[in-house]
């Protein structure tokens, strides 16, 4: 999610809501989330949205959290306040995975669409350049290799599927 002093990386966890301002390899700190709503279940996913700062996480046994966050940008990629969602990024299954993995992603105005697969040093490893989509939902599916098709290590890997106003 990007904000005023740079971007905050959420991952859901078996043991709750996590975030991170720097992402640094094995030296990362985490920092949980919303311990007295959500506490240490299950967090199944995360959906953030840009323009207005919301970010919400569903879980096992308590519901979905929400909020909206605070020092963030009002837009990014050249979106105006109160314009619509345009990109949502999905689950991805199954996850973990073994030899691949499908990610799905919604497309809601017509637009130049990328993915970027990056480690948790914050260096991408993978970058799929869908081009030009027509609103609809679409995946595509990623076998764990990198840009130069050399398998990446197991690990957590964060994905970020934005418009772009040219292709990567």
């Amino acid at each position: 999610m990007p904000t005023n002093s740079g971007d905050v990386y959420f991952i859901a966890t078996s043991v709750g809501l996590f975030s991170t301002e720097a992402l640094s390899g094995s030296g990362t700190a985490w920092v949980q989330e919303g311990t007295e709503v959500i506490g240490n279940v299950v967090v199944s996913m995360i959906t953030a949205r840009p323009e207005d700062s919301f970010l919400a996480a569903g879980n096992h046994g308590r519901g979905v959290y929400s909020a909206k966050l605070k020092n963030s940008q009002q837009y990014v990629n050249d979106q105006k306040p109160g314009s619509p969602h345009l990109i949502e990024l999905l689950n991805n299954y199954p996850n973990p995975f073994k030899s691949e993995t499908v990610i799905s992603y919604g497309v809601y105005e017509h637009s130049k669409v990328a993915l970027s697969i990056v480690d948790m040093n914050g260096r991408t490893v993978r970058i799929f350049n869908f081009g030009k989509k027509m609103p609809g939902s679409y995946s595509v599916r990623w076998n764990g290799e990198d840009d130069n098709g050399r398998q990446v290590a197991s690990g957590i890997y964060l994905l970020n599927c934005k418009k772009v106003k040219r292709c990567l």
